[in-house]
């Protein structure tokens, strides 16, 4: 948040629109049911919190945010140009181990970065292989929790207008990122 000089009220940088992305090209239908989880949670928390959702529109270069997602392959992912405000990135892949996730994670943030936008953090889902089977159970079951909790810190970070402490969601055990 910003303070004016004259100490007036404060600017919320929460975005206003946001653009939904899905970038992938593996032809897998987890990473547009992981972006249908996101827009859900972001209603229910805005609702929650009597606030107005950001509205969701098409154009990642005309949006304040941009939530891109792909299943990474061990490839590089071209994204097209983001809204250089606020890009972060949900990246899911097969596995729980952390070597995977770390390439993952290295992968996602070299491919924002081709974009020049300015990233604010990236969500790697592990165990991508067994959860899409998952997803039309209860968000909060046994199944895919791990995944969702993951994604409910992701909509904070996004209504708050700030980074996201970019991390791994694995249905195992945690795994820390190294940058």
């Amino acid at each position: 948040m910003k303070v004016t000089d004259y100490g007036g009220p404060m600017r919320s940088l929460a975005p206003r629109t946001i653009a939904l992305y899905n970038a992938d090209k593996t032809g897998s239908a987890l990473p547009g049911l992981l972006l249908e989880d996101f827009s859900d949670a972001l209603t229910a928390y805005s609702k929650l919190g009597g606030t107005k959702a950001p509205q969701i529109i098409d154009d990642p270069s005309a949006a304040d945010a941009t939530v891109s997602t792909w299943y990474w392959n061990g490839q590089a992912t071209p994204l097209p140009s983001l809204s250089g405000r606020l890009d972060y990135a949900i990246v899911c892949c097969d596995g729980t181990d952390a070597d995977t996730a770390q390439l993952a994670y290295s992968f996602s943030e070299n491919d924002i970065a081709l974009t020049g936008s300015l990233w604010a953090g990236t969500l790697v889902i592990m165990g991508a292989e067994k959860l899409a089977e998952h997803m039309g159970r209860p968000r909060m079951g046994r199944s895919r929790r791990y995944a969702s909790e993951a994604i409910d810190d992701l909509v904070l970070a996004l209504r708050c207008g700030s980074e996201y402490p970019s991390a791994v969601a694995s249905p195992r055990r945690p795994i820390r990122l190294e940058r």
